[in-house]
């Protein structure tokens, strides 16, 4: 919980996050997207508290209903990412539900937690929609955990390519290469003043 918190408190208010808990049932309550205001985060926080980590896990159940929540308020231009914690496994349609993400253009980066997590089921969801992969022992590494997939979702930008609709977007394919190169021609202009 305090490393949820912990994510919460290092995003900004320009941030739209929402809630899916899971276990093998929907989650009945789930705390919809909203820019993350000083309401959204107490709500969140409570949410997170009150949770209790019994029953199942259906995974593919969970990340169809985030996309469904994501859906119900997307907004455009943005490189939304879904956070997958989980610390077991299920049947997922991997094939299936990675189309449908990256069809909307969204990302899932994943965390499993401890021994029982189905490691290489989330291995696969985050290569295959351009999301990151994380693995945490216990739940005193999920703080590292939550602050590099923060990094990793506020760095998904020019130098990743983009999942789903905007992977062939020739603004952004060319973007990518001046800023590889920006480096490279700082270097040589740097070598040339030094060796004239």
């Amino acid at each position: 919980y305090s490393a949820m918190e912990n994510l919460l408190e290092s995003m900004g208010e320009d941030k739209r996050v929402g809630l899916v808990r899971f276990t093998d049932q929907r989650d009945s309550a789930p705390i919809p997207m909203d820019y993350l205001t000083e309401g959204q985060k107490n709500m969140l926080v409570e949410n997170i508290q009150r949770h209790q980590s019994n029953g199942g896990t259906d995974i593919q159940m969970a990340l169809e209903q985030a996309l469904e929540m994501y859906g119900q308020s997307k907004i455009a231009g943005r490189n939304p990412v879904v956070v997958l914690l989980s610390d077991g496994g299920s049947f997922v349609n991997v094939s299936g539900i990675s189309n449908r993400y990256l069809k909307e253009g969204v990302a899932i980066s994943t965390v499993a937690l401890g021994p029982g997590a189905s490691v290489s089921l989330l291995q696969n969801l985050a290569q295959a929609t351009g999301g990151q992969y994380f693995e945490v022992e216990e739940a005193d590494g999920l703080v590292t955990a939550f602050q590099q997939v923060n990094r990793a979702v506020s760095y998904r930008c020019l130098f990743a390519p983009r999942p789903g609709p905007q992977r062939g977007n020739v603004l952004y394919m060319i973007l990518r290469v001046v800023f590889l190169l920006l480096p490279a021609l700082l270097i040589g202009a740097a070598v040339m003043l030094l060796f004239p």
